[in-house]
């Protein structure tokens, strides 16, 4: 498509091309609940600190991405686009790895059209979160590729190194990224079935890099003692709903092009178009592991079925790298190399991709999340304390509330209550831990009510306190309901 000398001009024109309206969006995009844990522990004094803090069980993450948005914030702070750079670094390292794999292994159009296709699953959600998301991309495909390269004896010295930091780097990002692990060994092993021979130094490598968790021993506890009340207990459900989830911005933009793009390719080929090139032939050993890499959202699912007892989909987003590699190799073959196929998809994604960004389809700008709960605002200026119902919802409204106002904000938080009530403490104790090490203020359930016999209560999402205080008895009268929350006076008698 384009002579070897202008590539990086031409992945330079589109990193800047999904950079600017990815910041735009970043910085239209109120911080979440998870995302407001990375903050608070990036503003603590200190690493120690921000280690201790994990111990004590604030976040049950490991503390990669939380370190380096930590490095971020002494360089730049921690505004909503700055945060966030770790998961757009993390996210732009897996598309610069999908292109490298594919242009070898194909050709640069096709090259183009893989990196465009993370762009329409959770991945590119996922890439301006401040959260360990974005970075497991980018580790997880800093792996692979390695992988890949050191099997070729390509600069194998440095390539096994930065696979085993890759492998290591992963697990203390996210102990999910485990799940690389089976897309590489699947590869290996068919390659020493084939080759037959085993790669030693390569298994040596991969080997060393799970001692990297070592140091994370009390945090893997801590971790595992909580899972058994998980927030979302797993099923067997989830598989299906696991892929749904990754990958159904591609279904839907790829629903009919792609039909009629295997129908092209399908067309040149029994025509006998002309190829432009001769494709070489994939290693049985990728093969072998892009396959697994489909399979982690399933294989994740079984673990936490079997024996983590936790998993939510955007913990498979690995697979984003295989099916962003495979269809484009897939295309390829059926194909032949002809361009036309491959030319078609490019352009299907990046005329759908700039018609969702500006100035096509404008970005809204960022909405305070409480000027638009104009009850919880005006109970805010009222004296006494508010306090909420809804354990996902407090933490935004705390961060995004007036600094003067925020002292009067409170959560009711009773791991007891809430695991009778909704079979999850999990939450509940973050944020007793979270009480500890920062200004969040959350108050004992019990605490609370002895001390105060009327207060106002803004019910903001799933919520047991509603529940709970009515079996105290309490009387709860609404004042008043807007989109998102009710606001209740309460009178404890």
């Amino acid at each position: 498509m384009f002579p070897r000398r202008y590539r990086f001009a031409v992945l330079a024109v589109w990193s800047i091309g999904v950079a600017i309206p990815t910041a735009m969006r970043a910085s239209a995009k109120p911080l979440w609940h998870d995302e407001i844990y990375t903050v608070l522990l990036a503003r603590l004094p200190s690493i120690s600190a921000h280690w201790a803090a994990l111990r004590d069980g604030v976040d049950f993450a490991p503390p990669l991405n939380g370190f380096v948005t930590r490095a971020v914030r002494h360089a730049v702070g921690l505004g909503p686009v700055a945060v966030r750079l770790p998961a757009m670094a993390g996210f732009w390292a897996m598309a610069m790895v999908i292109f490298a794999i594919v242009r070898e292994r194909s050709n640069a159009t096709l090259a183009l059209a893989a990196i465009c296709l993370p762009l329409f699953t959770a991945g590119y959600r996922y890439s301006y979160e401040a959260r360990p998301y974005g970075l497991m991309m980018g580790l997880a495909a800093l792996a692979w590729f390695a992988w890949i390269q050191a099997a070729k004896e390509r600069r194998r010295g440095l390539f096994l190194t930065v696979l085993g930091v890759s492998l290591g780097a992963g697990l203390w990002n996210h102990y999910y990224a485990a799940l690389v692990y089976l897309p590489i060994a699947a590869g290996e092993v068919t390659r020493a079935i084939r080759a037959r021979r085993i790669d030693i130094a390569l298994w040596a490598v991969v080997a060393a890099s799970l001692l990297a968790v070592a140091p994370l021993a009390p945090l893997i506890r801590l971790s595992a003692s909580r899972s058994m009340h998980f927030w979302v207990a797993p099923s067997f459900a989830d598989i299906p709903a696991s892929y749904a989830f990754l990958f159904r911005g591609l279904g839907e933009t790829l629903g009919w092009p792609i039909v009629a793009i295997v129908a092209l390719a399908v067309w040149g080929r029994l025509r006998g178009l002309p190829s432009t090139r001769t494709a070489a032939p994939i290693p049985a050993h990728e093969v072998a592991a892009l396959l697994v890499c489909l399979l982690i959202p399933m294989v994740g699912v079984l673990i936490a079925l079997f024996a983590t007892g936790g998993f939510v989909p955007r913990y498979a987003m690995p697979a984003v790298f295989g099916a962003a590699v495979g269809l484009p190799l897939v295309l390829d073959r059926l194909a032949r190399g002809t361009r036309p196929a491959g030319a078609a998809l490019l352009a299907v994604l990046l005329f759908t991709f700039i018609r969702s960004v500006p100035p096509f389809s404008p970005v809204l700008p960022f909405h305070n999340p409480v000027d638009a709960r104009p009850l919880l605002a005006d109970s805010l200026r009222q004296p006494g304390p508010t306090a909420v119902a809804g354990e996902l919802m407090f933490l935004q409204l705390w961060f995004y509330a007036p600094p003067t106002q925020r002292t009067k904000l409170v959560y009711l938080s009773d791991p007891e209550r809430a695991l009778r009530s909704r079979g999850s403490d999990i939450v509940e104790l973050n944020y007793l831990a979270l009480a500890r090490w920062t200004p969040v203020p959350v108050d004992r359930f019990d605490t609370f009510v002895q001390r105060h016999d009327e207060f106002r209560l803004y019910a903001a999402g799933a919520g047991w306190q509603v529940d709970q205080l009515r079996e105290l008895p309490a009387t709860l009268t609404l004042a008043g309901t807007e989109a998102g929350g009710r606001l209740f006076f309460v009178r404890v008698r």
